[in-house]
């Protein structure tokens, strides 16, 4: 049982794929971040199709109720039925063209966000196999755009607005190297990109894929977005929305901290944008292969304690053991309610052949200042979108007006944090859509 005796069905991913959700339950009462409560007979079935994808929640159809957004994957040769799907919780498909069928595999975590600003949210995915693309769906399923790429596309999209127009934009890394960012239409975002970033010299291993996703966030401090992403090859790479490195980026990994024998490395683990000491600055946190994870404030000069070398105990500036691996993104937020944030890291131990995850404490407080990207896509929710500040101009039209005040009532009608909290909303910043919202906005109405 659960905190809040909300209770969960059982999970198993092979050779069948469930997506189970837990039971029904008063959603009310749940905190921030909280799984959704729904039919436990909500369950996706086959013995033909994998999910690799992260689930991301969404508004799709404008009713109350939370909608699920994920990729599938073959088991076998045939691609036959894979795609992006997108339920309700009762389990039945939303209206319009879900699932999307492609006769490509998904493998790729949907980002979702409101592109157009007509209250519904669109999603952006990649895939894999022919045709290698970038897709941006409409609510309904509809291809709005796409954008193709040499190779796969195993990265999941960051949505941000990166240039401060008030217009969002998208970026993924691919496997062939590149970081793209692309515009809500498809368009490429700006002449920079995509971008190529340069490989570790000589290469430490056969390719340099970009297979983990980007995190977004302003390391700098100039009100623009930065862009970190983590190569193959143990590179973090950090630019800004020119296309440029952010002055002590990359960072390369010591090849001699990898363990000897590896071919590959997937360093598959996103990076964090988040205050990992408690300066009051966001900072950028990277999990490799190596078994290290590293932190490094927005100059590119190491965070105080870090880098964090697993198992405990083992120095950071020798090779890791064989079998040893970080493959999973880290995750930060308050998880003994002290008020400060704890880094928690999931660390395969490569002699043992078990999994282990440790807990660090930060000396950084919990607030939506300290974490811009502190988990997988962003937050809890998994929309992979970064929310920029929260200054009541929920439509994006530049002003706070009187459609601003209709949604913040609208969000207040909904479900206060799944999925009708709007971060732009959150004026006292705790990360809810309640009754300290409407003063601030006011202020921010008058001024």
């Amino acid at each position: 049982m659960a905190p809040g005796g909300i209770s969960y069905t059982v999970v198993r991913f092979f050779p069948y794929v469930f997506l189970v959700i837990p039971a029904l339950g008063e959603i009310s009462a749940q905190p921030p971040g909280h799984p959704i409560p729904t039919e436990a007979s909500a369950v996706f079935e086959s013995n033909t199709l994998e999910i690799f994808s992260t689930l991301a929640t969404a508004e799709l159809d404008g009713d109350p109720g939370v909608e699920l957004v994920f990729g599938s994957d073959r088991t076998g040769d045939d691609d036959n039925g894979v795609g992006i799907f997108a339920i309700n919780l009762d389990g039945a498909p939303v209206a319009g063209q879900w699932p999307v069928i492609l006769n490509a595999d998904v493998r790729s975590s949907p980002a979702v966000a409101d592109l157009d600003g007509d209250g519904l949210d669109e999603v952006v995915i990649g895939t894999y196999g022919v045709p290698k693309t970038i897709l941006i769906l409409d609510h309904t399923g509809a291809q709005l755009a796409s954008a193709q790429t040499q190779f796969d596309v195993f990265s999941s999209a960051a949505i941000g607005d990166l240039d401060g127009d008030r217009t969002l934009e998208i970026v993924i890394g691919t496997s062939d190297g590149k970081l793209v960012a692309l515009k809500a239409d498809g368009a490429p975002f700006a002449n920079a990109w995509p971008v190529t970033p340069p490989r570790r010299q000589p290469p430490l291993f056969a390719r340099n894929d970009i297979d983990s996703s980007p995190a977004l966030g302003d390391l700098d401090g100039d009100g623009d977005l930065e862009v970190a992403a983590l190569s193959d090859e143990g590179v973090l790479y950090v630019y800004t929305k020119e296309g440029q490195p952010l002055p002590g980026f990359p960072f390369i990994a010591p090849a001699g901290t990898f363990p000897p024998g590896m071919t590959a490395a997937a360093n598959s683990a996103s990076p964090l944008i988040v205050d990992l000491d408690g300066d009051h600055h966001p900072d950028v946190l990277a999990a490799m292969s190596n078994g290290r994870i590293y932190g490094f404030h927005g100059d590119g000069t190491p965070v105080n304690g870090f880098p964090l070398a697993l198992p405990p105990g083992a120095a950071p500036d020798q090779p890791g053991r064989a079998g040893d691996d970080i493959l999973s993104t880290p995750a930060v937020g308050d998880v003994d309610g002290d008020g400060l944030l704890e880094l928690v890291v999931a660390f395969f131990d490569g002699p043992h052949g078990s999994s282990r995850l440790f807990v660090y404490d930060l000396n950084s407080p919990a607030n939506a200042d300290s974490m811009q990207w502190h988990t997988f896509h962003a937050n809890e929710l998994r929309r992979g979108l970064s929310p920029g500040m929260a200054d009541g101009d929920v439509n994006r039209d530049g002003v706070v007006n009187g459609l601003d005040f209709l949604g913040v009532l609208e969000t207040w009608q909904r479900f206060p944090t799944m999925p009708g909290y709007n971060p732009k909303l959150d004026l006292n910043r705790n990360r809810s859509i309640d009754t300290g919202d409407p003063p601030k906005l006011v202020e921010e109405f008058v001024d």
